[in-house]
């Protein structure tokens, strides 16, 4: 099964692969899971021996005689090499074969080949995942041959093999076909002109090497002296490496990619098409002559006759070169179909120079015979009668049942209008049957064959690219069977990123587009400076995107093709009628699984489990697309006491060296960077601060620092509004999008943030409103990290107990001039990104697992306390630095204003009425006495009551009655717990129980020990 190469009279080479063809044997497994394996097997072929790249059936003996399909029968336990027998394996790794083959080669893509470095170089340019992955290369069987006499080289074929591991056998056909096109769209495609006249479309990667069931000769030539050959320069050589996604390094040609490739053959073919009809034209004279002399068929219609080939059609004289029967003509085999049905032979076109066993016969479910050649980029001939056979065939036809002998033949035949006639008036004649009769039953069949034909055509394009086919419904036909249909297709989708759905059951995908309605984070922006400019477009990230009616149709057609009937019973490919379209949208039962968020990085559970992946991960409902530079950034082992000293002093003291903040500050900043990379597990998380005093002091820099350290962009950032409401709908839209961190900027100088729309988006997993423009109610997942950043900025109220603070210290009028360690910092975090993420998942796995058993959880946000707050608390202990989040929120909590204002009503109303019940008259009678110069005490203690009231409501109380204090009471101080006495108790205003309380007026204060801290720390 080698090739023979020898020297003709003249000098020149001939490698002779008639006798490379196999029809008996044995197939034996042999297993190849690294490059080293599978090139000791090639090393090791002997001439009488070739590798098939596809796999043996299930079920098949290690060792299996093989034979002829037509010999199965006559040898029990036998297999074919078809395949129904050997093939590649859906979704299992296979090896594919590129075959480098350079005959014909046009000097343009030489030089084209030779500027890239070589073949393996020019094909790296054009699939880069190639680079890595593991191969097997070998020269072509005519490399390092010489002449033993002289001992001179004689150049043989500069071609290669190259076996490259791919992931899933079942895309290697597709793989090749696609690679082979993307060749042409890069310049290293040309066409070459066959023996015939034809236009060859090749490339330098031979694409009907796809078939698992093909026998790859390997073994080693048959060499006729005085030619020898150099082993060592046939040597397989193995570079190990990675299994590759096909479908990826190779994706399916789009639509314009499609126009392009059809495009650039156009041209090639234009420009070769006057030599090609020369050399066509030719060939076509001589082989009429020939048919016309042996036959006595007239030199035009032999002429007519033979130039059918070059569509497909092959008449009764038409020789064809079988592998073991010889010489045929066409209507030898017409005659007798199941003696040739399954024979091999060689290419109809280009004959037996070009090689045996390049084509086989086959016959179709209607009955027609075809030639399927494989012979450069695959051909369908069909065989034909001609009105001399069809003839004589009907000549042969019984008595009984000749009119459908007759529409039979017709089946199988070709006919010029004017050889229909004669046929029919024969047929008419010897059948006694009408010709208008005829007529009509001949236009019938026709139509059928048509219409089937057309079918078939279909069902073959739609298997090439790999999509379902399917009767299009009607337009008000049931909806259930076919919205059934498409969510098992849509949820059975194996890819890395399947169809999903939201929280709200909308189908969506992810993206990398720019966030709608935000702009880049700038210093401009940070500090509110008002100039009106335009804003930066924000950084690409990705994102959930809901698709439109029309985006589900274009989603659906890239898994089904709806064939839809004409009236002339043909088909075409058509659209989905919408209804079933909305339908799908809207399916209550669907099994589409719902995404919750996307994930950038790798995640650490509780337990320090990491969460790693690539795709949608349908058990924790996240999208990973981890940035392999964090993945990379996790440490090998159990992280020591010592590494994470290590990794926190190298965050404090050299990553952010240059921020104005002390110690513990700089441990939230990294407790927010550890929050960015948690977020799509945190049920909740709090908002984090960036203030300073004036412009200048790192506000917008260390915002940057972080988000470029852990998501690797710039930050994207929207502008505040006063307006509650416009809020809420701008922050559910940025939800809408899941994007992973929003920059709150263009804040004005010394506000104070509350928004009740934020503070439930920091304490839940999930929030749900109203979709702008329509009736409709969404739920949206809420783990975007929000950061808000100002100058002179604080929270205030319930946001004081969600937030923490990083109070950047500018002690100079000019900061930004003070002394700097990194004179550009964002550059260095750049350029240091990997081992900042290395020290923050040293951190956060080093603290999961010194977790002490029964910990018992602190701070309103108990989860990402204990997987972000403890591990940063524990690291910074490790360092003496007095770190407790606790603290933190309450020290953010006690600085706010109304908080403050709150604490101090309730100490005042504490001093006087401690363990007693009180009125607001009683309060008013008090508030009375502020002016009194017979109690100094008193009065400063009423005066103190009077000052924190009015800081509550904002303004000095005017004439407070028993009425407004009730009001003001129930508003801002009731069942609101505050710290008092120096943080060492907590104390709570509360309504005298309603039994005791008939008027509803009655009040007291409550106070408890800090051993029991208030509900909202």
């Amino acid at each position: 099964m080698s090739k023979r190469i020898s020297l003709t009279n003249d000098g020149k080479l001939d490698s002779d692969g008639s006798e490379c063809r196999m029809i008996v044997g044995t197939a034996a497994r042999a297993f190849a899971g690294t490059a080293s394996a599978l090139a000791r097997i090639i090393e090791t072929c002997r001439p009488d021996q070739a590798i098939t790249l596809g796999a043996l059936r299930e079920g098949i003996s290690t060792s299996v005689d093989v034979t002829t399909k037509k010999r199965l029968n006559q040898n029990p336990g036998s297999i074919a090499r078809a395949q129904g027998f050997i093939d590649y394996r859906p979704a299992c790794p296979a090896w594919a074969l590129i075959d480098f083959d350079t005959k014909g080669m046009p000097e343009e893509v030489k030089g084209n080949i030779e500027a890239a470095g070589g073949m393996w170089e020019a094909l790296v340019r054009v699939v880069p995942e190639l680079a890595s992955v593991a191969r097997v290369s070998r020269a072509s069987t005519s490399a390092g041959l010489y002449r033993r006499d002289t001992g001179e080289p004689i150049p043989g074929s500069d071609g290669a093999h190259h076996f490259v591991l791919v992931l899933d056998g079942g895309d290697v056909e597709r793989f090749l076909k696609d690679l082979h096109d993307r060749w042409w769209l890069h310049g290293f495609g040309w066409h070459m002109i066959g023996r015939a006249g034809q236009l060859l479309d090749r490339s330098i990667v031979d694409r009907m090497v796809g078939s698992g069931e093909r026998l790859c000769f390997e073994g080693a030539p048959v060499v006729v002296p005085p030619l020898a050959q150099d082993a060592s320069k046939r040597a397989p050589k193995a570079f190990e490496g990675d299994a590759i996604r096909s479908d990826r390094a190779v994706s399916r040609l789009t639509e314009y990619e499609r126009h392009c490739v059809c495009d650039a053959k156009a041209k090639s073919a234009k420009a070769l098409g006057k030599s090609a009809a020369e050399v066509r034209n030719k060939h076509d004279n001589e082989l009429a002559e020939k048919h016309s002399a042996k036959t006595g068929t007239p030199l035009p219609t032999a002429l007519r006759l033979v130039k059918a080939r070059h569509r497909g059609v092959l008449y009764p004289d038409v020789d064809l070169e079988f592998d073991h029967l010889s010489v045929v003509t066409v209507g030898a085999v017409l005659a007798d179909p199941d003696r040739y049905v399954g024979e091999t032979l060689a290419d109809p076109m280009e004959g037996v120079d070009y090689g045996r066993c390049k084509a086989i016969v086959m016959k179709c479910d209607d009955g027609n015979l075809l030639i399927h050649s494989f012979a450069h980029g695959r051909s369908i001939y069909f065989l034909r009668h001609d009105l001399k056979s069809a003839k004589a065939a009907f000549a042969q036809a019984a008595g009984d049942g000749k009119v459908d002998y007759a529409m039979a033949i017709l089946g199988q035949a070709e006919f010029e209008e004017d050889e229909l006639e004669e046929f029919v008036a024969l047929v008419s004649e010897s059948t006694s049957m009408g010709v208008r009769a005829l007529r009509a039953r001949i236009k019938r069949e026709h139509k059928e064959r048509k219409a089937e034909a057309c079918k078939v055509s279909m069902e073959a394009e739609a298997k090439a690219d790999g999509r379902i086919v399917r009767l299009r419904p009607e337009v008000d036909g049931e909806l259930v069977p076919t919205v059934t249909f498409l969510d098992g297709v849509l949820v059975n989708d194996p890819s890395e990123e399947p169809p999903m759905r939201n929280a709200s059951r909308a189908l969506v995908r992810v993206e990398e587009k720019e966030p709608w309605a935000l702009h880049q984070f700038t210093s401009g922006t940070a500090n509110a400076a008002g100039e009106d400019t335009e804003t930066m477009r924000p950084p690409a990230e990705p994102v959930l995107v809901e698709l439109t009616t029309t985006g589900v149709e274009l989603l659906l057609e890239t898994y089904v093709r709806w064939v839809a009937q004409k009236q002339n019973g043909t088909t075409y490919f058509a659209a989905l009628p919408k209804p079933f379209i909305v339908a799908l949208m809207e399916y209550a039962n669907s099994a589409i699984p719902v995404v919750r968020a996307i994930n950038t990085s790798p995640l650490v559970t509780m337990s320090g489990r990491v969460i790693d992946g690539v795709g949608f991960d349908r058990r924790t409902g996240l999208v990973h697309r981890v940035d392999p530079v964090l993945r990379a950034s996790l440490p090998a082992g159990k992280p020591t006491d010592e590494e994470i000293k290590r990794s926190l002093s190298f965050l404090l003291d050299e990553w952010l060296v240059d921020v104005a903040l002390d110690r513990a500050g700089k441990c939230v900043a990294i407790m927010l960077a550890l929050t960015l990379l948690q977020c799509a597990l945190l049920p909740e998380r709090p908002a984090f601060f960036v203030t300073a005093g004036q412009r200048g002091g790192g506000k917008t820099t260390l915002i940057m620092m972080i988000i470029s350290a852990v998501l690797g962009r710039r930050p994207a950032a929207a502008a505040w509004s006063d307006s509650v409401e416009e809020r809420k709908k701008a922050l559910f839209s940025y939800l809408r999008q899941s994007v992973a961190a929003l920059v709150w900027d263009n804040i004005a100088r010394g506000s104070t943030i509350s928004c009740p729309h934020i503070e439930a988006a920091l304490t839940a997993s999930e929030i749900s409103d109203r979709v702008l423009g329509v009736s409709d109610f969404e739920i949206v997942p809420a783990s975007t990290v929000q950061i808000f950043t100002g100058n002179s900025i604080a929270p205030r109220g319930d946001m004081a107990s969600r937030s923490f603070v990083l109070p950047l210290d500018v002690d100079r009028p000019d900061p930004e001039n003070r002394d700097f360690k990194h004179t550009d910092p964002l550059a260095w975090t750049q350029a240091s990104r990997t081992r900042i993420l290395s020290a923050l998942y040293t951190i956060l796995i080093g603290g999961t697992l010194q977790r002490p058993e029964g910990q018992v959880p602190k701070t309103r946000f108990k989860f990402w306390w204990g997987l972000i707050g403890w591990p940063v608390e524990y690291a910074a202990g490790l360092l003496r630095i007095k770190m407790d989040c606790t603290e933190l929120l309450r020290s953010g909590e006690a600085e706010e204003e109304e908080t403050s204002a709150t604490a101090r009503v309730l100490t005042a109303l504490g001093q006087e009425w401690r363990g007693k019940w009180f009125t607001t008259r009683d309060v008013v009678m008090f508030l009375k006495d502020r002016h009194s110069l017979l109690d100094d005490d008193r009065g400063t203690r009423a005066e103190a009551l009077f000052d924190a009231l009015s800081d509550l409501v904002g303004k000095p109380l005017e004439n407070p009655t028993a009425r407004s204090l009730g009001k003001l009471f129930q508003k801002h101080v009731t069942n609101r717990a505050a710290w008092i006495d120096s943080e060492n108790h907590v104390a709570v205003l509360r309504k005298v129980p309603a039994d005791k309380n008939k008027d509803g007026n009655k009040y007291e204060v409550e106070v408890q020990s800090s051993e029991a801290p208030p509900s909202k720390c």
